[in-house]
């Protein structure tokens, strides 16, 4: 049963499966991880059975298991199609439902961006889901998007891209954010 505090904790989702490092390693990092704060977070751990006899976890922990995996080879959109109890498919799952608060996999990128947009709703104004990634700066640190989600983008989707940076780094307290456009070719 959760205690009330627990339900000012941050639920964060981790998805074990598809990604390069191994699972162990993701718990161990995780487990070995000092959280600061008065609050650290709850996790669900995504993985199969056979993941959760050998590794131990803790009370932080809630191990949700999946029967399916995504692997990087697949087609993403047929993949969350299909592997409706995948890792992946099922984070996203427990994301809309609001079991977790963010969801986190080294898996399928495409897989992931297609079971987001097939499965959440969009913000208004926002035709698709980008990646973001935060840069270490001198000041703040820099928010960049999008990393890696969309091979091509139109003028439409890069001011789109700009609003979502914005609403981001005001939801982490920058006041004024600065947008720029960096072109990598």
């Amino acid at each position: 049963m959760k205690s009330s505090e627990d339900y000012h904790r941050p639920r964060i989702g981790i998805d074990l499966l598809g990604c390069e490092t191994s699972p162990d390693k993701i718990l161990t990092a995780i487990a070995s991880h000092h959280f600061e704060g008065e609050h650290p977070p709850l996790f669900t751990i995504f993985g199969t059975k056979e993941i959760f006899e050998r590794v131990s976890t803790s009370e932080d922990f809630f191990c949700h298991v999946v029967t399916e995996e995504i692997t990087m080879e697949e087609d993403p959109l047929l993949a969350v199609r299909r592997k409706k109890d995948s890792s992946i498919a099922v984070g996203i799952d427990k994301l809309k439902a609001f079991e977790i608060d963010a969801f986190i996999s080294g898996g399928n990128s495409g897989a992931l961006l297609a079971k987001t947009t097939i499965s959440l709703q969009m913000l208004p104004g926002i035709d698709r889901p980008a990646f973001l990634t935060l840069i270490p700066s001198k000041l703040e640190p820099i928010a960049v998007l999008d990393v890696g989600a969309n091979v091509d983008a139109k003028a439409e989707t890069l001011l789109q891209f700009a609003k979502m940076g914005i609403a981001y780094q005001k939801a982490r307290g920058v006041s004024h954010p600065v947008v720029g456009l960096l072109n990598i070719g």
